[in-house]
């Protein structure tokens, strides 16, 4: 227990710090202001207990002027205004800050992001990370350090209002002391169960969002619908936010009942100590206005003292909230040692390169070389490493064994930048841009999306109907997220290629491009790829191995991520016992 304690303020100390170091670097003046107004707001109250003490005592003992009461009450009054004035200024001041430093956090999230590595994405436990960030940002960070602040302004306000009513009785300070310490304690275990809990039920909270999505989105109706499965999935989520809710209710039942029991304790302690000041103002020991006074110190103090306690309890629940998103930032990026700048592509060397997912080897000794004027195919089942061959040449993975030259260069010292500047890419999974036509394309080369020629000329090579940017022309929005132009998939998947067309590569991979076009349009595209490959680089991966021969000049077979066979067409035909066998049952097709 003791360990867990020391755990906790460390984190408070750590998150604290780290989160000070984070604003200062937007806004150097958010600190001081703050503090400023902060010490200024807790030291307020007091001073109007004070004030007010001298009015009423001046009222009951007389022998003063009125015009010296009514400057007490000008100045009550004039303390007053300036206390709700400061408050409504460090409302809007946070407000404004809170925004833009939202702002500011998101940013920093999404240029994080991007610096990971494809890799990071597949690994659960780094996944898990991302997600849990998602839900933070800088308002989360603002709320935390306004946190802190509230500390500090509640400790100035109890530090103040001590001052006042030690000179009455010492002891009451003590007796008001004792139930928020209790709650506090109790409280810090209670947020920490909570945390730990929220943590262990991740996955169980990305199960539900899942179902989520694929209800409310729309993107799995057709199946959904057609399949039956809306009461499955309403089951499974009924169920899987059931066992949520359970937990948290469970958990707050507990603490209201603690609640309760130290909330009536409270009352009784309290209780006695309004009737005992009021009792020495009855006798005449103390005159009204420290009878007042008196009474409402006692209140502040308690009131300021729970406050403090919330805050503190607040502070350690949102630190480890807050850390998730230090958490996220402290992922480890590759360092990029690539110092080499190239211009193009002319050659592409694997030398015995191997690499594993999870401890099991997706690619296994593999070894070829490509030249400029060289197209390959790529050809095996699925899961037989084909895509992650293509990531490994597009650079997505630095962790693989072996060697990858480019022009006789280790991949690894190549600016990447510079180099997939040089690549075209089709993936399998390629995205659908709900955005306009002009994007969808333009995205190939970011450079060229205003040159309404470049993209023009690559949707004309892919031969998309005219008619779904008709009315709109490059701005016509595709899909139904934000516009209302829904196209065909075998649309998108033209819109796909004709975004890698657009760049000015010398190595075009194309992952499957063809999957969801028409019999008549696939052999129209091939003599469109073939014309595209001429004097580059292609990598060509498709289970339509019927096609592949009409592109390659050589074809790899791959089977658990080991190429077992390869060679030309012709040559697989007569002896590649796996090749010919795919190639056969295409050809029944």
């Amino acid at each position: 227990m003791k360990r867990d304690k020391i755990n906790i303020i460390k984190t408070v100390v750590k998150m604290i710090k780290e989160c000070w170091s984070l604003i200062h670097q937007h806004d150097k003046w958010y600190l001081g202001i703050n503090l400023g107004l902060i010490v200024i707001s807790g030291a307020l109250p007091a001073v109007l207990i004070v004030i007010l003490q001298r009015i009423i005592n001046r009222l009951q003992s007389g022998g003063y002027e009125f015009i010296q009461i009514f400057q007490l009450i000008v100045l009550y009054i004039g303390i007053n205004i300036l206390n709700f004035c400061l408050q409504e200024v460090y409302n809007y001041y946070n407000n404004s800050f809170s925004l833009k430093f939202n702002k500011f956090i998101n940013l920093k999230m999404l240029n994080k992001s991007m610096q990971l590595q494809l890799k990071d994405f597949e690994n659960t436990e780094t996944y898990n990370i991302i997600k849990r960030a998602e839900n933070q940002g800088g308002t989360s960070i603002v709320n935390y350090l306004t946190s802190v602040f509230n500390v500090i302004k509640e400790i100035i306000t109890i530090g103040s209002t001590i001052i006042i009513l030690i000179h009455f009785r010492w002891w009451i300070i003590l007796l008001v002391l004792i139930v928020p310490v209790i709650k506090c304690i109790y409280t810090i275990n209670f947020d920490k169960k909570w945390y730990e809990i929220r943590i262990e039920r991740t996955d169980k909270e990305r199960r539900a969002w899942y179902i989520n999505f694929l209800l409310m989105t729309g993107n799995a109706f057709k199946e959904i619908k057609l399949l039956g499965l809306k009461r499955y999935f309403i089951s499974k989520y009924d169920k899987i936010q059931s066992s949520i809710i359970n937990q948290d209710i469970a958990l707050y039942k507990k603490l209201t009942i603690v609640s309760i029991i130290l909330g009536i304790f409270d009352y009784f302690i309290t209780g006695y100590a309004f009737t005992y000041t009021i009792y020495k103002g009855y006798i005449g020991i103390i005159m009204i206005g420290d009878v007042n006074a008196y009474t409402d110190c006692i209140y502040d103090i308690k009131s300021s003292i729970e406050n403090t306690f919330s805050q503190i309890n607040q502070i350690i629940q949102q630190s480890l909230y807050v850390e998730l998103l230090f958490q996220f930032f402290d992922i480890e990026v590759r360092k990029d040692n690539s110092v080499i700048d190239i211009s193009e592509i002319n050659k592409i060397e694997l030398k015995n390169v191997s690499f594993k997912y999870n401890n099991n080897y997706a690619i296994k000794d593999v070894s070829l070389v490509i030249e400029r004027g060289t197209t390959i195919g790529l050809v095996g089942e699925n899961g037989s490493g084909k895509t992650t061959l293509t990531k490994l040449i597009l650079g997505f993975y630095d962790d693989y064994e072996g060697e990858i030259l480019i022009n006789d260069i280790n991949l690894r010292k190549i600016n990447k930048t510079s180099y997939t500047k040089k690549i075209g890419c089709v993936f399998q999974d390629y995205i659908r841009y709900e955005t306009t036509l002009r994007e969808n394309v333009g995205f190939g080369e970011i450079d060229n999306i205003y040159s309404d020629e470049k993209i023009l000329n690559a949707i004309e090579s892919v031969d998309l109907k005219e008619g779904i940017y008709i009315n709109n022309g490059l701005e016509t929005i595709i899909g139904n997220w934000f516009g209302d132009k829904q196209i065909s998939i075998g649309e998108w998947q033209r819109i796909a290629i004709a975004r890698a067309l657009i760049r000015d590569a010398d190595l075009y991979i194309l992952d499957e491009p063809d999957s969801s076009i028409d019999i008549i349009k696939q052999k129209e595209l091939i003599d469109m790829y073939a014309n595209i490959f001429k004097e580059k680089i292609g990598i060509f991966i498709s289970h339509k191995v019927n096609y592949v021969h009409l592109l390659a000049n050589k074809i790899y077979v791959l089977e658990l991520g080991r190429i077992v066979e390869q060679g030309s067409h012709s040559e697989l035909v007569k002896d590649g016992s796996i090749y010919k066998k795919l190639y056969t049952e295409c050809k029944k097709i």
